[in-house]
C-alpha cells in the first residue's frame, strides 16, 4: 500500500551561495538510510536505479531518486527565471512524503526564496517554500516556518536552525 504523488520541485541556488548539494544530499542520504533502533532507515533501492542509468552523483540524478523517475513521469524544465522545474508522479509509500519533505529542508539553506517543494498525494496536499532566507510550510492554507539545516560550517555536520540562504526576491504564488 501507499500514496499516488503529484510532485513539483522548483530549486535555484541562491546568489553568493556555492554549495555541492549532491554532495551534501548524498551524505544525509547515507545518514537516513542507515536508520536508528527507533526508526528503520530509508531503502533507497540503489542498485535498482542503476539499471535506469541514475546514480546520486549529481543533483539531478539525487532528484530523480527522491521523485522516483524510474516510474516514467518525470519532466525537467528550467523557467524564465532560471529556476530547475522538476515535475512527476509516482507511487511510493506513505512515508516517502517525510522523506521529500526532509530533504528540501536539508537543502533549503542554499536555495534562492522563490524555491518550492509541492506535493499533492492522497493523503493531502503540501506545500514548502524559501521565503526570505527561510523556509515555510502551508497547511491548511496557514504558513508556519519550519528548522532547516543551516550551512555546515568547515569541518562540521549541517547543524538544525533556520536556513541561512537567501536568493533575489522572486514572486511566491498566492496561497
Amino acid at each position: 500500500m501507499g500514496d499516488c504523488y503529484s510532485v513539483v520541485l522548483r530549486t535555484k541556488v541562491a546568489k553568493g551561495s556555492k554549495p555541492n548539494l549532491a554532495a551534501l544530499l548524498r551524505t544525509w542520504m547515507r545518514r537516513v538510510g542507515e536508520g536508528t533502533d527507533a526508526s528503520p532507515g530509508v531503502a533507497w533501492n540503489l542498485a535498482m536505479y542503476r539499471t535506469y542509468g541514475i546514480r546520486p552523483d549529481s543533483l539531478r540524478g539525487v532528484v530523480k531518486i527522491l521523485l522516483a523517475a524510474h516510474q516514467g513521469d518525470f519532466h525537467r524544465t528550467v523557467d524564465d527565471a532560471g529556476y530547475d522545474i522538476y515535475r512527476s508522479g509516482f507511487n511510493a509509500s506513505y512515508g516517502w512524503a517525510g522523506v521529500m519533505r526532509d530533504a528540501f529542508r536539508e537543502m533549503a539553506w542554499a536555495l534562492a526564496d522563490g524555491s518550492y517543494l509541492y506535493m499533492d498525494r492522497d493523503g493531502g496536499a503540501d506545500e514548502l517554500v524559501v521565503k526570505k532566507g527561510r523556509i515555510w510550510q502551508e497547511e491548511d492554507r496557514k504558513l508556519r516556518e519550519l528548522p532547516c539545516a543551516s550551512a555546515p560550517r568547515s569541518g562540521t555536520k549541517a547543524r538544525r536552525g533556520t536556513c541561512t540562504g537567501s536568493g533575489a526576491k522572486s514572486h511566491i504564488r498566492s496561497m
